[in-house]
């Protein structure tokens, strides 16, 4: 009988006890290394291993790609060493944790065959995350974004508060609670004398998360989001100054429910393994009107809004460190708005002046080439970087009536898009950063 000295990601496990197809390790205790600031119970609740029980190839494999999956540790590895007994083992994990502040950095250039789609996105994140407790953890983090797109430019900062809790109840159940706030301008049709619409946006969040595992490799997910923002929209008369021409406040939120089914080894650079989700989204929002200018008339949009969505994606390595993966994703939308307007000449309440309702299907397939650049699967010393090209071949089809007092309109629209992206993905202990080129294509 032979044990194995090493269990990791890379490659199936060296194991032989018997000539069986999935051999099986009865494990007597589990012992865990390297950890310095990540509690025991977090690895043991997300490995779902318990000691005393008897865990097969495959089983334990899992359980080391749900650890990888983890933000906060960068390498985890199984050892079994002989236990007290024949035919019995310790389990040692080895974990290689991520330091505990962070720093994220996005920048997207986007090009489209309709030039309205052109664009750049660019983000930037400063956080930290600290565990005060057997299964506590508390994070804030600070991130700046600047997005160009033609006419329009966003600039904002946003600050996020939030707390996570694993094993909630001893069911291996994760719980987090997040609460965010958000301060955006956006300039709209640049003119001679500087943009000719201003809008400020400064908006409260608040976001809770369940995740009950229901199976070695699935989970049922309840999220839910609630938001109240406030938009100032100021306008440049023809002598170049500003004057406050609207503010409306907006009341969001929504639930979602999703179903998963992930034997993947990294959530940043997956290798191998598959992803099932499949997800019901329910909410809408609803405005107010808090001042309006003389002279003015704006609009206000109330909407319902129900999407339903698959995701299946398969990774599949090959060579050394090449990977090829295929993607699918279905969406169905349904969106019911409705308009209403006002004056600030025309005190008194508004007047309905529309609706629309709009059902929107969506069906993508991907195909995915990466190749590792550099990266020690063992130390983790030069991090992991990433190349992915992607090319994408999707249908959409939209469905939409509009109708008012006078009568209605049903407008129908098909278009096939085409999506090509070329994207430098990098991570290392305390940073992540992404560079990414795309390009829209429709006919």
């Amino acid at each position: 009988m032979s044990v194995p000295e090493s269990m990791g990601p890379k490659g199936p496990f060296a194991v032989s006890q018997v000539a069986t197809a999935d051999p099986t390790f009865a494990i007597e205790t589990i012992v865990i290394e390297g950890e310095k600031q990540v509690p025991e119970v977090v690895i043991l609740t997300e490995s779902r291993l318990i000691a005393g029980q008897t865990y097969s190839e495959q089983q334990l494999r899992h359980a080391i790609q749900r650890i990888n999956r983890l933000a906060y540790v960068m390498e985890c590895r199984f050892r079994l060493k002989r236990g007290s007994k024949r035919g019995i083992y310790q389990l040692v994990i080895t974990v290689e944790e991520t330091r505990f502040w962070f720093v994220e950095t996005t920048s997207t250039w986007s090009r489209s065959s309709e030039g309205g789609r052109t664009g750049n996105f660019d983000t930037g994140v400063v956080g930290a995350r600290w565990f005060v407790g057997p299964a506590d953890l508390l994070y804030v983090s600070s991130e700046s974004f600047a997005n160009w797109r033609a006419g329009e430019f966003d600039l904002g900062d946003q600050l996020t508060l939030g707390y996570s809790h694993f094993n909630l109840l001893d069911q291996n159940i994760f719980f987090d609670v997040q609460l965010g706030w958000q301060d955006g301008d956006r300039s709209m049709v640049v003119t001679q004398f500087g943009p000719a619409a201003s809008e400020n946006r400064d908006s409260w969040r608040l976001n809770l998360v369940a995740g009950v595992p229901v199976g070695e490799n699935h989970w049922f997910k309840l999220v839910g989001r609630y938001a109240l923002r406030s938009n100032r929209l100021w306008e440049r008369d023809p002598l170049g100054e500003e004057r406050l021409s609207a503010e409306t406040d907006v009341r969001s939120g929504n639930l979602t429910f999703t179903w998963e089914y992930n034997t993947t080894d990294d959530s940043f650079v997956p290798r191998q393994g598959r992803l099932w989700r499949v997800g019901l989204l329910m909410g809408g929002s609803e405005s107010n009107l808090e001042s309006v200018a003389p002279g003015r008339e704006i609009g206000l949009t109330d909407q319902d809004f129900y999407t339903a969505d698959v995701r299946y994606e398969q990774h599949h390595p090959f060579w050394n460190r090449h990977n090829l993966s295929y993607q699918f994703t279905g969406e169905a939308r349904r969106q019911d708005l409705r308009a209403t307007t006002a004056a600030g000449d025309q005190p008194g309440p508004d007047t309905a002046f529309g609706r629309q309702r709009e059902l929107q299907m969506n069906v993508f397939g991907d195909i995915v080439y990466a190749v590792d650049l550099w990266g020690n699967r063992k130390t983790r010393r030069y991090g992991d970087f990433r190349l992915e090209l992607r090319q994408r071949l999707g249908y959409q089809h939209e469905n939409n009536l509009f109708s008012s007092e006078s009568g209605g309109v049903r407008l129908r629209e098909s278009d096939h898009v085409s999506l090509t992206v070329i994207e430098l993905k990098y991570r290392n202990a305390w940073a992540v950063a992404r560079l990414r080129f795309e390009y829209v294509w429709r006919p």
